[in-house]
């Protein structure tokens, strides 16, 4: 598992994710909003998921083929096992805070498939007739420029992204050292983003009605990358790395 979301309206940007999604909103309950950099609440939002942002990411798939969906519990991080009559029964009752142990979890393949029902960032149902049901819509997601590697599984809202069978990234771990080792081939990732996201791109969250800014209050503009090279205005590559030669690359971190 690389990342459980039982949020909305968070921002992923050149990153490099390699595992699997849960996404999980929780809309049984009210969820406190922060004043800007502040600890003092401003109000109160029922989570129904969406909102977030995904641009220049990599997603770099593992070996498993499947793309189903696979059930998830809330208090769990493994893939359920199949429940007995009487254990199905059992989940219907709240637990420990009030929620159901399943609480409707869902593990992803690598990518972001899981947000393919999602509306896209013009979709904005508040300002459609109101429908029965509506109360149980995601809120519309921005997902652009993302790369899917080794068939990663991409949304169907992604806009200019690309999937591509090859690798073009390896990488292994040392767990023992706490390192990361990585091969990089610099052609897989060129020609995929066209533009250096800043806290104008990334916009308010919905509910907060508040934008992505530095803690000192300063707006965002995300043109360096993991070790500080500056990223061109055109043709950025996605993920951490601005690599700017032919060949691949072999670091460690």
């Amino acid at each position: 598992m690389n990342f459980r979301n039982v949020a909305q309206g968070g921002a992923f940007v050149h990153n490099l994710f390699t595992g699997r999604f849960v996404i999980n909103p929780d809309q049984g309950r009210q969820t406190p909003y922060h004043f800007p950099h502040e600890t003092a609440v401003a109000g109160y939002a029922n989570i129904i998921g969406g909102d977030d942002r995904y641009y220049n990411n990599v997603f770099l798939r593992d070996d498993d083929p499947n793309n189903d969906p696979v059930p998830m519990g809330f208090f769990e991080h493994l893939p359920l096992k199949p429940r007995t009559a009487e254990e199905e029964e059992a989940e219907k009752k709240a637990k420990m805070d009030g929620l159901p142990t399943k609480n409707n979890a869902t593990l992803y393949p690598v990518g972001l498939g899981s947000y393919s029902s999602y509306p896209a960032r013009d979709d904005k149902f508040w300002e459609k007739p109101f429908e029965p049901g509506k109360r149980e819509i995601h809120l519309p997601s921005d997902i652009r420029g993302n790369l899917y590697l080794k068939n990663a599984v991409p949304s169907a809202i992604d806009e200019n992204s690309r999937v591509d069978a090859a690798g073009g990234i390896t990488y292994e771990e040392d767990a023992a050292k706490g390192k990361v080792s990585f091969k990089i081939d610099p052609a897989v990732l060129r020609g995929m983003c066209n533009f250096v996201v800043t806290s104008d791109i990334l916009g308010k969250a919905y509910h907060a009605e508040m934008g992505f800014e530095n803690p000192d209050g300063t707006p965002y503009r995300m043109d360096r990358d993991f070790f500080g090279t500056l990223r061109p205005e055109k043709d950025v590559m996605p993920g951490p790395f601005e690599l700017t030669g032919e060949e691949p690359v072999e670091f460690t971190l």
